[in-house]
């Protein structure tokens, strides 16, 4: 089966246990994700709203330090991919694609010159908040617009191109985002709110105003996104999976786990498991090509078409 997996914590994780990919600990490891064909992991940078300044942006250091190590000695199975060429080499090679995200604009301490570093980094995707307020905006904990601060680094973004990542932000910022993007917008990880009622999940005009820019939307795993509650199952991401498909959403689906970072159905605990969704999905007639489409081929088009 092929995966591309738009959101995962584990580098936070790595950090807090001391932990590796090669060990097994965590959800998202090489031993639980050996029987994976191609295999596309974007490894968010999370910064949590308590580290400011100049102490968020030393996470942020911190944990390209891991990624770099961990690429390094799983340097058989794995690459760090900058550009896009690399994640397509990595693919051939049959090792995973590891690409670098960002969960939290606190990273930045408000200064917009350090997008540029971001983009040497290699960071792809870069979301504005987590759940509160930064020097760009406000999470879901108050529904607040964009700072001026936040409105200027659209128009950075979108010029160095990386991608801007919705999930996580408040309703007005959303759209303070929409409407000054030029470029496709994404959310990494987040379900419907329709099926969902939380306001972590996109709404069916927001999740339709993505797609209008050309953007693609990642099911969250996390139990509380998929029926507010602390026991989900895997019939419960089919609900979403399929109200977004009603929503014209078939080239547009994709996985955005949140394993390491968020309880998951029991069914999908780790990575090792997510076969079971790809196969429920066949069981219920999808059949292998939007089977396919959503477990991989959506989020890694939209990589080959947008990421440089």
């Amino acid at each position: 089966m092929n995966y591309f997996d738009l959101h995962c914590d584990t580098l936070s994780e790595i950090q807090k246990n001391n932990t590796a990919l090669s060990d097994g600990k965590t959800a998202v490891s090489m031993q639980k994700a050996e029987k994976l064909e191609a295999w596309c992991q974007c490894f968010a940078v999370w910064t949590p709203d308590f580290l400011k300044g100049e102490a968020a942006y030393q996470n942020y250091k911190k944990q390209i330090e891991i990624l770099t190590e961990q690429s390094l000695q799983n340097n058989e199975k794995m690459v760090f991919c900058k550009k896009k060429d690399d994640i397509a080499e990595a693919i051939k090679e049959n090792k995973c694609a590891a690409i670098l995200t960002v969960e939290n604009g606190s990273i930045l301490a408000g200064d917009l010159a350090r997008i540029q570093e971001l983009k040497k980094d290699g960071v792809k995707i870069f979301s504005y908040t987590w759940n509160g307020q930064n020097e760009l905006g406000s999470g879901i904990s108050n529904n607040n617009s964009l700072s001026m601060t936040g409105r200027s680094a659209v128009r950075e973004f979108n010029r160095v191109n990386i991608t801007i990542d919705v999930s996580h932000i408040a309703d007005k910022g959303f759209y303070d985002i929409l409407n000054l993007t030029c470029k496709p917008i994404i959310a990494t990880h987040s379900n419907s709110r329709a099926v969902c009622n939380h306001p972590r999940n996109l709404t069916d005009d927001q999740f339709q105003a993505i797609l209008q820019t050309g953007g693609i939307v990642g099911i969250n795993f996390y139990n509380l996104f998929l029926n507010n509650s602390k026991n989900a199952g895997l019939n419960d991401i089919i609900k979403h999976i399929e109200h977004f498909l009603k929503l014209g959403g078939e080239n547009s689906l994709c996985i955005g786990s949140d394993f390491d970072g968020a309880e998951p159905p029991a069914q999908l605990k780790n990575i090792s498991m997510v076969d079971a969704l790809y196969e429920e999905m066949l069981k219920r007639g999808y059949g292998f090509e939007l089977a396919n489409k959503i477990m991989f081929k959506n989020a890694y088009d939209f990589a080959m078409k947008n990421f440089d």
